[in-house]
């Protein structure tokens, strides 16, 4: 499993109340080269409803994650609002690694 949040998405909006998310510098061939060899579940930690739909069209934007050189399976990214949550998902997974 992979927490996004902070690790390869980030928000470069100064208002954190209108999120405006970017991949960091590297994390697109970082997440190709994940894909490749492992069975990556993707957890994001998210504030409301629209803070996971900009989640979501950012992954499905064809430059991003959904390109077709970086499988992501739709049912393998999972939203949480909170810490508790996201271990919660974690434990539940059960993964050989987490990364935070």
């Amino acid at each position: 499993t992979l927490c996004l949040n902070h690790t390869l998405i980030w928000n470069p909006s100064k208002d954190p109340a209108s999120p405006n998310l970017a991949f960091k510098p590297g994390a697109l061939a970082l997440l190709q080269a994940l894909t490749t060899h492992f069975d990556l579940y993707l957890i994001a930690t998210v504030e409301s409803p629209v803070h996971q739909a900009h989640l979501t069209d950012l992954l499905r934007d064809p430059t991003s994650a959904t390109d077709p050189r970086i499988p992501i399976d739709s049912r393998k990214l999972l939203f949480c609002q909170s810490s508790p949550g996201k271990s919660h998902i974690v434990r539940h997974i059960d993964p050989q690694i987490h990364i935070d």
